[in-house]
């Protein structure tokens, strides 16, 4: 028998009056610490074959001030939330991964003193005919002599350790992205979270690994986002959902492609790839941009009206020092006519201008579109 993994730190898990959550990626993360109940190792993860007897030891402390009575329980894990904390199987459920009849306990409750230990020794029989591939069980400790009950992620009243155990024989290892995405598709800014979905296809527990390579409109890296960190399980038949988010400092702007690429098995000699895309529109610098070039557009305008206005001052000025009936009626028609083409020449060049912005627009987008 082979120990794949037992963990050394030890998650303090507590026992609270109104219950606890507890979750295969919770007692994985990191070591807690609350008075209450501690029970080390929160995890056990074993590698056996069929007919051997393991034996391990789980160790429980009384952190509180007074004394206390706990009742032994077992039971089944039959799946995980998409978040990685197990579901109890009910009392006599099937669930094709089911090993806590294998689980020997040496009594049906102990008693702690306050702040005193209890190390409890639990013999594991598995069975000679025992199913290859993945196992999974908890003992739990709790204030009433009943099983722990089970609502999504919740234990009852009662903290404990969860076996994870590898039965050899035929194994299968097969995952597959079900789907990778980005909670949204525009973003302003780049702070992007990613949503990667792994269904679990074999019947061994798997632990996928990988990055998310990122890449901008013109096809250059920016950024890798290192995927599943904390080692978080899948179980046999189930899903997770493994999030995680790129934020950078830089100004960023067009379509840019993401790829998720992650190794799972015993060596990690698996992989599985995934794409997606998203936007970064800066709205606001946008606007800002849109905003200067409308009033660079009606300065213009402006520019253009009281540059004809004087003109139309400085003609009718040259026409009342000429004399004559001819050109006096001249001097009555040039104005209008001067004016009227001046208005329309004013207008023609507005037209022109923001239909050129509206032109070198489309074709920023449609250049975007097309690196992208």
């Amino acid at each position: 028998m082979k120990k794949l993994l037992k963990n050394p730190l030890g998650l303090i898990c507590l026992l609270f009056s109104t219950g606890i959550v507890a979750g295969i990626q919770a007692v994985e993360a990191q070591e807690q610490e609350i008075v209450g109940i501690q029970v080390t190792p929160p995890i056990i993860e074993v590698r056996a074959d069929p007919g051997e007897v393991v034996e391990e030891t789980i160790h429980v402390t009384n952190r509180g001030e007074g004394d206390q009575t706990l009742f032994l329980k077992t039971s089944d894990i039959k799946g995980t939330t998409q978040a990685g904390q197990p579901i109890f199987a009910e009392e006599g459920e099937l669930t094709g991964f089911e090993m806590s009849s294998w689980i020997k306990l040496p009594q049906d409750e102990i008693e702690l003193k306050s702040g005193g230990t209890e190390h409890v020794p639990i013999k594991i029989h598995i069975p000679e005919d025992a199913s290859p591939g993945g196992h999974f069980a908890g003992v739990f400790f709790t204030r009433e002599p009943i099983a722990p009950k089970e609502s999504g992620a919740g234990v009852g009243f009662g903290v404990g350790s969860v076996f994870t155990f590898r039965v050899s024989g035929e194994t299968q290892e097969e995952a597959r992205i079900r789907s990778f995405y980005t909670k949204k598709v525009v973003y302003q800014k780049p702070k992007i979270t990613f949503l990667t979905q792994i269904e679990n296809e074999g019947n061994v527990l798997i632990r996928p690994r990988g990055l998310i390579e990122i890449w901008d409109t013109f096809g250059n890296e920016v950024a890798k986002v290192e995927v599943n960190e904390k080692r978080g399980a899948v179980f046999p038949g189930g899903t997770r959902l493994l999030e995680e988010v790129w934020n950078s400092s830089k100004i960023s702007m067009g379509r840019y492609r993401a790829i998720v690429s992650l190794v799972y098995g015993e060596e990690g000699r698996k992989t599985i790839s995934q794409s997606t895309s998203f936007w970064i529109i800066p709205l606001r610098i946008i606007g800002i941009g849109a905003v200067i070039i409308l009033v660079f557009i009606l300065g213009i305008g402006l520019g253009v009206r009281l540059y004809i206005k004087k003109k139309m001052q400085e003609l009718q000025a040259l026409n009342q020092k000429v004399g004559g009936y001819h050109h006096k009626k001249t001097r009555e028609i040039e104005p209008t006519l001067l004016e009227e083409e001046g208005r329309r020449g004013f207008f023609a060049k507005l037209i022109k201008t923001t239909l050129t912005m509206f032109a070198i627009s489309i074709a920023i987008f449609l250049l975007l579109l097309l690196f992208a």
